[in-house]
């Protein structure tokens, strides 16, 4: 809120958190400092809001003991518009001649990580806030995104000039360093955090998520980004955070443009954003804007009302669930930033690399695949257990990681290699485990396959021409074409002609491991242009790696899936993604109607052993997000009553 608002007048802390209850709320996100830097409690410390006319968060803290709602404690970290009014020379620096940061910065004003603020400043008022009210968690926001800074701190600390650009020599030097700064921020300050107060959580909000896969520091126990009210971002999101082993939170906002347009968000959009959230294990947070008196709209209890009591009906099956280990997708952060861990390449660099990652995700995301993304340290640390490693035109990957892999395919495992559009991104070293010897991009602008009919289908990508090994084996054909000749087709491709020597899929046996590798982005291909029949061939290929899954479920809807195991429960998650998500506005995308989804065909393996479930016993438990019923069909069914499933037992106990 800005300086000349009159905030709290009459507020009514423990009415505001009843009413939140009633709707389904477990937990409060409350503004200790917010990105003007004004304090919403009487702080000795900080700038306390010139309009403030009670206490709100010792209100709030007091509201949510006495009601047993947990309460999250906000404080915005490197946005801080009154302290840079009062220390310039705090003030994050956007070029050497130029004091104002211009990126991404709003409204606000924003404070160098080298700056003396942190210590004389930032955690001073956190302290001050923990000790004084009792809460669970501490959201810290506003992490800046990593730009480099030009102030005399960083000179000092650097050791001298800020490097301008990548074409400096000292350029590397300086942004491993730059970044080395943020990671003794974030465990400085976990560490001076629980010194006062062990038992809360500390969360960095937008840190370690799928957009910046490295290993957060020892010392971070919780995961949290806000995002858009989106169940194709919730699915990308939480799928790598359920792979980091890490309680995680999803938070988007209930409004339709951004944060604070005060209109509603399509109720699907937030119910499909939700449940995609909690299907991988994670927990919800609804963003929401107070009025300056501190009271909400009425139409954001609707907004509550489309989500949170759906939520607790499901709560119980939810908690201490964890995803079940069987496809493996390497996400790291050299992918993004390169071999040499550059952490400022161009935006549109970085944007393109990580569509590598959101076309793996709609390929799975769409077609039913349970999987779990992980960072190359989590991989090496859990790869055993899994069946299948897909990588998603990765590249970069370090001696250690690719060792673990080459032992892991010996020992039986099932690698599935997507190369990048990038030539001098390709590993010789893994593409050798799938029977390559050779791999060189066409120069042409698109390539044919052959789709599961036997029909040569135009991609526009070039072929990755493969030279394999004798005992690899060819699984999908690509087609040569009349692209050397001089004719001209005009508007159209010259046509496929034969089958081609180079394969489009091949595989390499290792004993009772294989390895396969594709000669098509194409996940970066999906990613930019919707292409059936290449999702289809990719999916081909994974199903010749994993014939048996888990669980398998068809349907010519999009339907997500999600496998979790809570104690001796193996819980199945479905969400429908079927609608069209459209643009509103800036980046929020809207879903105004979803289908509901029937004809779920679900099976599950099992060991050889198939009992049938006792009359009237629960052991299965399907919930619609429609509210609506839906019917299982499959093979071999087990009757319940109105639904039907399929339902094997890997042992002699219900499973």
């Amino acid at each position: 809120m800005p300086a000349d608002a009159i905030i709290g007048k009459d507020f009514d802390a423990g009415s505001y958190v009843a009413r939140l209850k009633r709707h389904g709320v477990d937990s409060v996100v409350f503004f200790g400092k917010c990105h003007y830097g004004h304090a919403y409690y009487p702080s000795e410390i900080g700038v306390v809001h010139p309009g403030l006319q009670c206490d709100m968060f010792g209100d709030i803290s007091a509201a949510c003991q006495e009601q047993e709602v947990e309460l999250v404690g906000y404080m915005s970290v490197f946005y801080d518009t009154c302290v840079g009014a009062q220390f310039p020379e705090w003030r994050k620096q956007s070029t050497s001649d130029e004091l104002s940061a211009g990126f991404d910065s709003g409204n606000f004003t924003q404070i160098c990580v080298n700056s003396p603020y942190l210590t004389d400043h930032f955690l001073p008022q956190c302290k001050e806030l923990l000790q004084r009210y009792p809460m669970q968690e501490l959201l810290l926001d506003t992490m800046t995104g990593f730009q480099p800074c030009y102030c005399k701190h960083c000179v000092k600390k650097f050791g001298g000039a800020i490097p301008e650009n990548e074409q400096d020599e000292q350029w590397s030097r300086y942004v491993h360093w730059y970044r080395e700064c943020y990671e003794n921020f974030f465990a400085f300050v976990i560490n001076e955090l629980h010194a006062i107060d062990p038992s809360v959580h500390v969360m960095f909000n937008w840190n370690w998520s799928f957009k910046q896969p490295e290993v957060p520091p020892k010392n971070v126990q919780h995961l949290l980004s806000d995002l858009i009210p989106s169940g194709s971002v919730s699915f990308d999101a939480c799928r790598y955070f359920a792979g980091t082993g890490l309680p995680f939170e999803y938070m988007c906002g209930r409004f339709l443009h951004g944060l604070g347009d005060w209109s509603n968000g399509a109720t699907a959009s937030l119910r499909i954003a939700a449940a995609e959230a909690v299907a991988n294990g994670g927990s919800f947070y609804l963003i929401d804007r107070q009025l300056p008196d501190g009271s909400l709209e009425d139409r954001s209890y609707n907004a509550l009302d489309a989500v949170f009591p759906w939520l607790q009906e499901r709560k119980n099956m939810l908690l201490g669930s964890s995803p079940v280990a069987e496809i493996a997708v390497l996400w790291d952060t050299a992918t993004i930033y390169g071999d040499n861990l550059d952490y400022y390449p161009q935006l549109s660099e970085r944007k393109e690399r990580i569509r590598r990652y959101e076309g793996l995700c709609k390929i799975m995301r769409e077609n039913g695949q349970h999987f779990t993304a992980l960072n190359s340290e989590r991989l090496r640390a859990t790869l055993a257990h899994y069946r299948v490693l897909i990588l998603p035109e990765v590249c970069f990957i370090d001696s250690e990681t690719k060792s673990c892999i080459a032992t892991w395919v010996q020992n039986g495992g099932q690698l599935l290699l997507v190369p990048s559009r990038q030539e001098e991104e390709l590993d010789a070293d893994l593409l050798a485990l799938a029977g390559v010897q050779s791999a060189q991009y066409d120069k042409t602008s698109f390539s044919y396959f052959e789709s599961a009919a036997g029909e040569a289908i135009a991609v526009m990508v070039p072929l990755l021409r493969f030279t394999v090994q004798a005992s690899a084996e060819t699984v999908v054909h690509s087609y040569d074409s009349d692209a050397t000749s001089d004719k001209s087709y005009g508007h159209g491709l010259p046509p496929p002609t034969t089958r081609s020597e180079t394969p489009w899929a091949v595989v390499q046996q290792h004993g009772s491991g294989s390895a396969a590798a594709l000669a098509c982005p194409v996940c970066s291909l999906h990613a930019d242009f919707h292409h059936p029949y290449v999702a289809q061939r990719f999916l081909d290929v994974l199903d010749r790696l994993l014939p048996d899954p888990l669980v398998r479920i068809s349907t010519p809807a999009q339907v997500s899936m999600s496998v979790l195991r809570q104690g001796d429960d193996l819980m199945i998650h479905l969400v429908n993604h079927s609608a069209k998500e459209h643009l509103a506005g800036h980046w929020f995308p809207v879903i105004d109607y979803l289908p509901t989804i029937s004809d779920i065909h679900i099976s599950v393996r099992g060991g050889g052993v198939v009992q049938r479930i006792p009359e009237k016993t629960s052991c299965v438990t399907i919930h619609d997000i429609h509210q609506g019923r839906q019917s299982f069909v499959a093979d071999d069914l087990i009757d319940l009553g109105s639904y039907r499933i399929v339902n094997y037992f890997e042992e002699s106990k219900n499973d």
